[in-house]
């Protein structure tokens, strides 16, 4: 027993080894791992030209020694181009270009085949391998015009009678079922193709679902605090590079506690519900209003200095001010105090958000329902 568990773990060594060999080999010339989309069609190309090197090479020797020097020379050829296009792939990355190469080698070798016969007249069975590939290689829609436009050219060339570039000698019988049956692996090649997409597609969409839904928040539909902080840090960014201004301004809805006692927890939201839906509609399409959390929101305000910031939290405190939320037969009105700041040099996004924090805290203390700083006082 203790013999076989040694030989076992002796061999997993070279399996271990062949496993990252073949996966180093596979992903050579990915260059953006995320992308899953790309790198299943780089592994594909790698793999296909692995593929195509080890049957197009040994075939070229075996009709190099029976003395048949032209498919030996095409397919000797075939198994250098499929050789260096791999070396290509990996030192490029260009993988359109590789893959356009793996598709149109394949496809002339394969017409060639089908023309010629190949050894005995087997050349046509190397055909059932171009539908998937050029499914696989091009996508649904692509791979279905691509398959079209393939069998468009082989009944060109095996129906025309006389054809001078057939050599090989078929029957009528050998050509018909020959054409149903590769008709037959091109749409479960397509139906293949078109499945994986949609499911692709449809995990795409919901992996995109989930990630919106994690940025915004469920009662208001607002951007939440994490997905406030992606806008702040893109905004940062364009200020970081070509100093574009922007102030930020944090509203907090005045005794809500109170609201909360008096009207119910289910009041409170109704409150929330109606402040995210005016601030949407005061605000201008460039602005950004996010649930900063519980009765916070912030609001980011892009090409804008604290003057600007300051005239427009004006607005929407009025408008909120004036405002009557009506929760069942009861009607609720509430303030807004704000705090502002503006990114200036040697900011950051902390620094701004605790500089209007500030802010705020000044209006609480000074009374609420207001804005700070001051439009008399804003630097």
């Amino acid at each position: 027993m203790k013999l076989l568990k040694i030989v076992i773990r002796f061999l997993r060594i070279p399996v271990r080894l062949l496993k990252r060999a073949v996966i180093v080999y596979a992903s050579s010339g990915v260059d953006n791992p995320i992308d899953t989309e790309l790198v299943r069609r780089v592994f594909i190309s790698n793999f296909f030209g692995f593929i195509g090197f080890f049957f197009t090479f040994p075939l070229g020797i075996i009709a190099l020694f029976k003395r048949e020097f032209i498919l030996a020379g095409i397919l000797l050829f075939v198994a250098a181009i499929y050789l260096c296009n791999y070396f290509y792939l990996r030192f490029s990355c260009n993988h359109a270009l590789a893959a356009k190469v793996i598709l149109y080698l394949h496809s002339i070798l394969m017409l060639y085949l089908l023309c010629t016969g190949g050894v005995n007249n087997t050349g046509p069975l190397w055909m059932y391998t171009l539908p998937a590939v050029l499914f696989f290689m091009n996508g649904f829609r692509n791979g279905l015009i691509d398959t079209l436009f393939l069998f468009v050219i082989i009944t060109a060339v095996l129906f025309i009678p006389g054809n001078p570039i057939v050599t090989a000698d078929y029957s009528i019988s050998f050509i018909v079922r020959f054409m149903f049956s590769l008709a037959t692996v091109a749409f479960l090649s397509g139906l293949h193709e078109y499945s994986r997409m949609r499911s692709s597609f449809t995990l795409l969409k919901r992996s995109r679902m989930f990630e919106e839904a994690a940025k915004t928040d469920p009662l208001t539909s607002l951007p939440n605090r994490r997905g406030m902080h992606e806008r702040l840090n893109e905004e940062f960014q364009k200020f970081d590079g070509m100093n574009n201004i922007f102030s930020i301004v944090i509203a907090d809805i005045d005794f809500f506690k109170h609201v909360n006692d008096t009207y119910g927890h289910d009041g409170g939201d109704a409150v929330l519900v109606s402040l995210a839906q005016k601030f949407r509609t005061v605000l201008r399409n460039q602005d950004y209003v996010s649930r900063w959390g519980g009765e916070e929101f912030l609001i980011l305000l892009a090409d804008t200095k604290v003057n600007g910031a300051i005239i427009l939290s004006e607005k929407i405190r009025k408008a909120v001010e004036e405002m009557i939320i009506i929760h069942g037969k009861k009607k609720i009105k509430v303030t807004i105090s704000f705090g502002a700041a503006e990114i200036s040099d040697m900011s950051s996004i902390d620094v701004v958000i605790k500089r209007a924090d500030k802010m705020l805290y000044k209006a609480k203390v000074g009374g609420r329902n207001q804005v700070f700083p001051k439009r008399d006082n804003a630097k």
